[in-house]
């Protein structure tokens, strides 16, 4: 996150996922003696004072440091929520004369409002070390006083909310968003539903839930007569599944691919409601059929009559979105799901977005999602690297990636030993040329933007569509060249995993 953003008072960004409530608009137009404007107001200069000693300290922090800019602006943040702060005041160049804080000038023109960079030995701090500075006070500090004080916006709108202040009470959980995201107690004010680790508004949980209700379908389909057998059926409204496993678990793979669906579309900038996959065609429904694998010769006649998907696990025809999925002599509940989950991220990839190839973001984004609902992620387009565990230099056998949780600290090792592909390679490779631990590095990149960048990830995502040069795009939105992009992610791998 940029600096100059993070130093700011009240951050401009406006969150992606909070409701369009025009309530600030309507409370700026409000007369000044309106009771919700004054209660608002007098309540507020209660409750954030004691903000102002948490602001003050991230003011003392940055001083010490040499951020004067950050300092002074902090400071001058602090003495808005407590206006007799005297510490903030002191450094701010006021005196106290007959009860009023008055600014005097020539302490003011002395004080220090430039950033500075450290030197010793005659050499002065290269802007990497300056930077890295930085962002340890942003994160130590700055990101502490404004949890803080959005704990205390979200007690402000709670308390108007008890007064029966609606447009109030929104303004102050708006505010503690705008500084803390994650805020529950902000976001379940404002109506907001937590689901894994996304919140969603009533209305994309109401459409989730009634998504999700799947129901067992009777009647012989193409697939029976196609296989010889008659397959067990269950639908949702946007996933029909077919195979020979029990029922029970087809309606559960149904729910999970509806939370996926509401998931994608949430957190991508789309209405979980619009029907993604329906519009292109009629039916409405992505068909899954689970075929035994005795049956899979039968399947390929007709779905893929060839001797490479002869040796594959699945089938797909994402325009009509139909897709056969092997059930190998292995397969088990978990796997199918997993598998289920990481064909529908590529389906929705190519409804939502028109994304073919971008192998790189294609597969990213399916272990992304697939880790994020059930934190497992069996399933990928390319073959685990083997590797000789004997040999330390073998860094496929040094690493195990069967399990989720060892993925960061993997990619972290590859980050140290400089073993990781550049950024440039990863994107403009087809996927039959990824090795695994690239597209585990795809999933970091993806993750990484999906946390910092998402509104510029979603652009992203428009930008790319069909598109095949993926470095041109990348480049554009970020503004910088993929080697500066992938030195980015460097730092941000070393620093959080």
């Amino acid at each position: 996150m940029k600096v100059a953003t993070l130093a700011l008072a009240a951050f401009a960004m406006i969150l992606a996922g909070i409701p369009c409530v025009s309530a600030r608009a309507q409370q700026d137009a409000v007369e000044p003696k309106d009771e919700g404007y004054l209660y608002y107001e007098s309540a507020k200069r209660k409750i954030l004072r004691s903000a102002g000693k948490k602001v003050w300290d991230a003011a003392e922090q940055a001083k010490r440091r040499g951020f004067y800019q950050f300092a002074y602006e902090q400071a001058k943040r602090a003495i808005g929520f407590d206006p007799n702060h005297s510490d903030a005041r002191d450094y701010l160049g006021y005196v106290k004369r007959r009860k009023e804080w008055v600014l005097d000038a020539e302490e003011d023109a002395k004080l220090k409002k430039v950033n500075q960079k450290s030197s010793g030995g005659g050499s002065v701090e290269s802007q990497e070390s300056f930077d890295k500075r930085v962002e340890d006070w942003e994160e130590k500090h700055l990101a502490k006083a404004n949890q803080f004080v959005a704990a205390k916006y979200a007690v402000l709108g709670a308390d108007c909310a008890k007064k029966g202040l609606p447009l109030q009470a929104i303004k102050g959980y708006e505010a503690a968003l705008r500084l803390d995201p994650e805020n529950s107690k902000a976001r379940k004010g404002l109506g907001f539903k937590k689901m894994g680790k996304v919140w969603l508004t009533k209305k994309q949980d109401d459409a989730r839930a009634a998504a999700a209700k799947a129901t067992v379908v009777k009647g012989e389909s193409p697939a029976d007569q196609l296989l010889g057998q008659t397959l067990n059926k269950a639908e949702s409204k946007h996933f029909r599944l077919e195979g020979s496993i029990e029922t029970g678990e087809l309606m559960e793979i149904c729910t999970t691919l509806e939370t996926l669906y509401a998931y994608y579309l949430s957190d991508l900038g789309e209405d979980p409601t619009m029907d993604v996959i329906g519009r292109d065609f009629t039916g409405g429904r992505a068909t899954f059929v689970f075929v035994d694998n005795d049956k899979w010769d039968t399947w390929c006649d007709t779905y893929g009559n060839s001797e490479l998907t002869r040796k594959l696990s699945g089938t797909s025809n994402h325009d009509a979105a139909h897709f056969g999925i092997r059930m190998k002599e292995q397969s088990n509940p978990v796997s199918r799901k997993d598998m289920s989950v990481h064909v529908a991220v590529h389906l929705l990839n190519y409804k939502v977005f028109r994304m073919r190839g971008g192998a790189w973001i294609n597969e990213g984004l399916s272990y992304f999602y697939t880790v994020k609902l059930q934190e497992t992620c069996l399933t990928h387009c390319v073959a685990i690297k083997k590797g000789n565990y004997a040999n330390p230099g073998d860094e496929g056998g040094i690493k195990d990636w069967s399990d989720t949780s060892n993925w960061k600290p993997n990619v972290k090792e590859m980050v140290r030993k400089k073993s990781d592909v550049e950024l440039r390679a990863l994107v403009i490779k087809p996927i039959t040329q990824l090795e695994f631990d690239a597209t585990i590095k795809a999933w970091s990149v993806i993750t990484w933007l999906m946390d910092t960048e998402r509104d510029k990830f979603i652009e992203l995502m428009d930008d790319l569509g069909g598109r095949s040069n993926h470095v041109n795009v990348l480049e554009s939105a970020f503004e910088i060249s993929l080697e500066e992009l992938d030195q980015k992610w460097r730092k941000y791998v070393l620093r959080n995993y």
